[in-house]
């Protein structure tokens, strides 16, 4: 696998490789989300990772986790219970790959979040 370098790579990377067949099927006939970057170091996510929204077409959503293995020309993806909000760090870049889709909503997410904490 090559690195990823596009929001459409890393929704084709979903695509092709879902954890589970659910989120497989739910990836080909929903839609799929880009929240952007996170980091939060010290835990099993040390490095920056995506998390993508699927959509499945009766609205049951699944939270991936994409992170690189190795040097990065490799993927895993997690299936997750929530969005770590406090740990977005997508409004550090230009392209949407990072920053995710509607960056400026994500961040009202992550304000919301950390206000609470």
């Amino acid at each position: 696998m090559a690195m990823i370098h596009s929001r459409d790579q890393l929704l084709d990377w979903v695509q092709e490789n879902a954890p589970r067949p659910c989120v497989k099927r739910a990836s080909n006939n929903g839609g799929m989300v880009n929240l952007g970057t996170f980091c939060c170091p010290g835990t099993a996510f040390d490095r920056p990772y995506w998390i993508v929204v699927v959509c499945s077409p009766r609205d049951k959503f699944y939270y991936l986790a994409i992170t690189p293995m190795g040097l990065g020309m490799s993927y895993a993806a997690y299936e997750i219970e929530t969005v770590p909000w406090q740990d977005w760090i997508g409004d550090r870049y230009e392209d949407v790959l990072y920053s995710g889709d509607g960056v400026k909503t994500l961040k009202k997410f992550r304000t919301l979040v950390k206000g609470k904490i």
